[in-house]
């Protein structure tokens, strides 16, 4: 069955979302040049930023490797370490190197996806460890240069005279032990004058400097060890993807729809680190659950428009009873959004932008909402603090496609019953379940959500932009709604874990 489809939203949500025009009155809202012009100003801040830090990245590389091939040296650790941390360090600057080029067509990238992985790694989770331990050992050094100064100046300055006077004075004693003081005193500098010229160290001195190089190629060695570490944990978890079984509960589900299943994806990224047979595995394994219907919540691609045809080809694979819908991301407008927008429709899969569309599941009508990939200003003024204006649908059960889980602040005040999104990666890396860059970065970041009677379900999606993820496996995401009663607070049901 062909879903009907129509750009008229339910109630008033649209009124300053769709289209940025008022439905009511076909015209433009007040303000609305000003929001253009901030979005812009906004956008171009954040393109500079993010020009600035991929071209630094490499910079930032070769000044660690200047710090730490002079602090190796210093500690006296041999010239082979040195010259394999050079030529680490240089290999991860030159693939940078050509994948920048290769995104820019100036090469192409035939680089192994090991090599790939570990310089997303290096540059993005062991450089700045790099750069933290490099500064951790410039301040305590500074701090024990502090001491000694001021250790050196709380001495008086006639001490060392004294001690010379006192035994020139009084052999006798100074032979016989009968001057401590002196002795006491004049034996370091004995000692220090003794090193100076070559002579043997202060026995008290060597066990200092051996725990200072320890400590030195510790600070050195240990972000290299990292990325190669890391780059095999990475490896051995790129292509794989689990299927994750939840039941929702939906107060207000109307009884015909409890026990349908949908099958949520999320974040494909088709790219470097998800393609071929990969994709292949994806729709078959979406086909196999036999949902009602499969909602896409965006980033179908990494970056490349090239990748698009393959990643419409996954999803026209995967097979339901009412069909495919889907959203944008940001991933996906990289290389123009009006170019993904047009290709995607003219493949023929309904692509909701500030749109919605209805089907009919088990006898019942059922309204989709899709969002465009809200701007900087869009999101910070509506999506991120959930002001746009929701009513519910009286006559259908409405489920709204949003790649931002925060679009759910505003779903939760219009009454839209289910919000499906993706966008987190499940934090991507978390030391626990609520511990790491998803609660940091998000108030939504995986799992499912409940708040005055509305759930949102946060897929950690099915593909990576990025080759490591910790406590957050790739999924793919079957629902069954089940109608509830109760009320709830804003809270977090379960964790995809």
């Amino acid at each position: 069955m062909v879903p009907s489809k129509t750009v008229q939203p339910p109630g008033a949500w649209g009124e300053e979302l769709f289209a940025g025009r008022n439905i009511r009155t076909n015209q433009p809202p007040p303000g609305l040049n000003i929001a253009r012009i901030e979005a812009v100003k906004s956008g171009e801040a954040h393109a500079m930023f993010f020009v600035l830090v991929i071209l630094g990245l490499p910079v930032y590389s070769l000044l660690w490797w200047l710090w730490a091939h002079v602090a190796l040296r210093r500690a006296g650790v041999g010239k082979a370490w040195r010259r394999a941390l050079a030529a680490f360090v240089l290999l991860q600057v030159g693939v940078y190197g050509v994948l920048i080029a290769s995104r820019f067509g100036a090469l192409s990238n035939d680089v192994p996806l090991s090599l790939i992985a570990s310089t997303y790694l290096w540059h993005l989770i062991a450089l700045p460890l790099g750069i933290l331990l490099a500064v951790i050992a410039g301040v305590l050094a500074l701090v024990a240069w502090v001491v000694r100064v001021g250790s050196a100046r709380a001495k008086p300055a006639n001490i060392a005279p004294l001690g010379e006077r006192a035994r020139k004075d009084s052999p006798h004693d100074s032979a016989h032990g009968g001057d401590s003081r002196g002795a006491f005193i004049t034996a370091p500098t004995t000692a220090r004058g003794d090193d100076a010229h070559g002579g043997a160290a202060s026995p008290l001195e060597a066990p200092a400097l051996s725990r200072r190089g320890a400590l030195v190629a510790l600070a050195a060695g240990l972000p290299p060890a990292i990325s190669i570490v890391s780059t095999g944990v990475a490896m051995s978890q790129v292509r794989s993807f689990r299927v994750r079984e939840l039941d929702i509960p939906v107060p207000g589900l109307p009884r015909s729809l409890e026990g349908m299943t949908i099958a949520h994806v999320s974040d494909i990224h088709v790219g470097r680190f998800t393609g071929g047979a990969v994709l292949k595995r994806i729709s078959e394994a979406t086909s196999s659950l036999r949902a009602d219907v499969v909602l896409v919540t965006g980033d179908i691609i990494d970056h490349s428009l090239d990748d698009l045809p393959a990643a419409l080809d996954c999803l026209r694979a995967m097979d339901s009873r009412a069909g495919t819908f889907l959203c944008e991301g940001n991933h996906d407008l990289f290389q123009g959004a009006r170019e993904f927008e047009d290709r995607v429709k003219a493949a023929g899969l309904p692509l909701l932008l500030d749109e919605s569309a209805t089907v009919r599941v088990r006898g019942e009508s059922i309204r989709l909402l899709g969002l465009r990939w809200a701007t900087q200003v869009r999101a910070r003024k509506f999506v991120m603090h959930g002001e746009l204006p929701f009513s519910r649908e009286p006559d259908a059960f409405s489920i709204l496609l949003a790649h931002h889980p925060h679009a759910f602040d505003a779903a939760a005040k219009g009454g839209v019953g289910l919000t499906l999104a993706g966008h987190t990666h499940g934090g991507q890396l978390m030391l626990s379940p609520n511990l790491g860059l998803g609660p940091w970065m998000f108030r939504y970041w995986s799992g499912l959500y409940q708040r005055s009677g509305c759930a949102l379900v946060v897929s950690n999606g099915v593909g990576n932009w990025f080759p490591l993820r910790t406590n957050a496996p790739a999924e793919i995401v079957t629902l069954s709604p089940w109608s509830s009663r109760g009320v709830f607070e804003m809270k977090l049901i379960t964790p995809f874990r």
